[in-house]
Protein backbone atom coordinates (compact mmCIF):
# COMPACT_ATOMS: atom_id res chain seq x y z
CA UNK A 1 0.00 0.00 0.00
CA UNK A 2 2.86 2.35 0.88
CA UNK A 3 4.35 1.90 -2.61
CA UNK A 4 1.04 2.64 -4.31
CA UNK A 5 0.70 5.92 -2.41
CA UNK A 6 4.34 6.83 -3.18
CA UNK A 7 3.81 6.04 -6.89
CA UNK A 8 0.59 8.10 -7.00
CA UNK A 9 2.30 11.08 -5.35
CA UNK A 10 5.28 10.84 -7.72
CA UNK A 11 2.95 10.68 -10.73
CA UNK A 12 1.03 13.77 -9.60
CA UNK A 13 4.27 15.71 -9.09
CA UNK A 14 5.60 14.62 -12.48
CA UNK A 15 2.38 15.62 -14.24
CA UNK A 16 2.41 19.01 -12.53
CA UNK A 17 5.99 19.61 -13.68
CA UNK A 18 5.16 18.57 -17.24
CA UNK A 19 2.24 21.00 -17.29
CA UNK A 20 4.50 23.87 -16.18
CA UNK A 21 7.14 23.01 -18.77
CA UNK A 22 4.55 22.85 -21.54
CA UNK A 23 2.67 26.01 -20.61
CA UNK A 24 2.08 28.42 -23.46
CA UNK A 25 3.53 31.88 -23.40
CA UNK A 26 1.48 34.66 -24.95
CA UNK A 27 2.96 37.79 -26.47
CA UNK A 28 0.35 40.36 -25.54
CA UNK A 29 -0.43 43.91 -26.58
CA UNK A 30 -2.74 46.68 -25.53
CA UNK A 31 -6.02 46.56 -27.51
CA UNK A 32 -5.05 49.92 -29.10
CA UNK A 33 -2.29 48.17 -31.09
CA UNK A 34 -3.49 47.75 -34.66
CA UNK A 35 -1.28 44.76 -35.50
CA UNK A 36 -2.99 41.41 -35.16
CA UNK A 37 0.20 39.31 -35.21
CA UNK A 38 4.00 39.65 -35.30
CA UNK A 39 6.81 37.57 -36.72
CA UNK A 40 9.87 36.64 -34.67
CA UNK A 41 12.14 39.17 -36.39
CA UNK A 42 9.78 42.08 -35.70
CA UNK A 43 9.37 40.98 -32.09
CA UNK A 44 13.15 40.81 -31.68
CA UNK A 45 13.52 44.26 -33.21
CA UNK A 46 10.95 45.60 -30.73
CA UNK A 47 12.72 44.04 -27.73
CA UNK A 48 16.15 45.16 -28.99
CA UNK A 49 14.55 48.65 -28.96
CA UNK A 50 15.26 49.15 -32.67
CA UNK A 51 11.59 49.30 -33.70
CA UNK A 52 9.97 52.00 -31.60
CA UNK A 53 6.63 52.61 -33.29
CA UNK A 54 3.79 50.46 -34.55
CA UNK A 55 2.86 50.46 -38.23
CA UNK A 56 0.24 53.17 -37.56
CA UNK A 57 2.94 55.45 -36.11
CA UNK A 58 1.97 55.09 -32.45
CA UNK A 59 4.74 54.60 -29.89
CA UNK A 60 5.63 51.08 -28.69
CA UNK A 61 5.90 50.70 -24.91
CA UNK A 62 7.90 47.56 -24.08
CA UNK A 63 7.39 45.59 -20.86
CA UNK A 64 9.60 42.86 -19.40
CA UNK A 65 9.28 40.56 -16.39
CA UNK A 66 11.60 41.22 -13.44
CA UNK A 67 11.85 37.66 -12.20
CA UNK A 68 13.32 34.65 -13.92
CA UNK A 69 10.06 32.80 -14.54
CA UNK A 70 9.56 29.89 -16.98
CA UNK A 71 7.66 32.20 -19.34
CA UNK A 72 10.61 34.63 -19.43
CA UNK A 73 13.02 31.84 -20.35
CA UNK A 74 10.67 30.54 -23.04
CA UNK A 75 10.10 34.05 -24.45
CA UNK A 76 13.79 34.88 -24.73
CA UNK A 77 14.51 31.41 -26.09
CA UNK A 78 12.04 32.19 -28.89
CA UNK A 79 13.94 35.41 -29.59
CA UNK A 80 17.24 33.53 -29.60
CA UNK A 81 18.62 35.75 -26.83
CA UNK A 82 19.33 35.35 -23.15
CA UNK A 83 17.85 37.75 -20.59
CA UNK A 84 21.44 38.71 -19.66
CA UNK A 85 22.32 39.62 -23.27
CA UNK A 86 19.16 41.70 -23.54
CA UNK A 87 19.96 43.57 -20.31
CA UNK A 88 23.43 44.35 -21.66
CA UNK A 89 21.88 45.74 -24.86
CA UNK A 90 19.42 47.87 -22.88
CA UNK A 91 22.17 49.16 -20.58
CA UNK A 92 24.30 50.19 -23.57
CA UNK A 93 21.35 52.00 -25.15
CA UNK A 94 20.56 53.74 -21.86
CA UNK A 95 24.17 54.83 -21.31
CA UNK A 96 24.44 56.23 -24.83
CA UNK A 97 21.11 58.02 -24.44
CA UNK A 98 19.55 56.13 -27.35
CA UNK A 99 16.70 54.45 -25.47
CA UNK A 100 15.32 53.56 -22.06
CA UNK A 101 15.10 49.91 -20.97
CA UNK A 102 11.66 48.28 -20.94
CA UNK A 103 9.37 48.91 -18.02
CA UNK A 104 9.28 45.94 -15.67
CA UNK A 105 6.48 43.94 -14.12
CA UNK A 106 6.96 41.85 -11.00
CA UNK A 107 4.43 39.16 -11.84
CA UNK A 108 2.71 37.82 -14.92
CA UNK A 109 -0.62 39.10 -13.62
CA UNK A 110 0.81 42.60 -13.23
CA UNK A 111 2.36 42.33 -16.71
CA UNK A 112 -1.07 41.64 -18.21
CA UNK A 113 -2.63 44.50 -16.21
CA UNK A 114 0.12 46.98 -17.15
CA UNK A 115 -0.08 46.08 -20.85
CA UNK A 116 -3.88 46.32 -20.74
CA UNK A 117 -3.75 49.81 -19.25
CA UNK A 118 -0.92 51.28 -21.38
CA UNK A 119 -1.70 52.34 -24.96
CA UNK A 120 0.83 50.91 -27.43
CA UNK A 121 2.17 48.40 -24.90
CA UNK A 122 3.63 44.97 -25.60
CA UNK A 123 4.69 42.25 -23.17
CA UNK A 124 4.50 38.53 -22.53
CA UNK A 125 3.15 36.18 -19.89
CA UNK A 126 1.85 32.69 -19.37
CA UNK A 127 -1.11 32.41 -21.76
CA UNK A 128 -3.42 31.45 -18.89
CA UNK A 129 -2.72 34.83 -17.25
CA UNK A 130 -3.30 36.97 -20.36
CA UNK A 131 -6.99 37.63 -19.69
CA UNK A 132 -9.51 39.30 -21.96
CA UNK A 133 -8.21 42.85 -21.56
CA UNK A 134 -5.21 42.35 -23.86
CA UNK A 135 -4.67 41.32 -27.47
CA UNK A 136 -2.70 38.10 -28.01
CA UNK A 137 -0.27 38.56 -30.92
CA UNK A 138 1.67 35.27 -30.66
CA UNK A 139 1.32 32.05 -28.66
CA UNK A 140 4.58 30.21 -28.05
CA UNK A 141 4.33 26.49 -27.37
Amino acid sequence: MKYILWFAAATIIALGSATDAEAQVAVIANPSVTESSLDANTLLSIYMLNKRSWNDGSRIVVFDLKDDLPSKSKFYGYLGKSPKAMKQTWLRLKLTGEAQPPRTAGTEESMAAMVASTPGAIGYCDASKAGGNVKVLIKLN
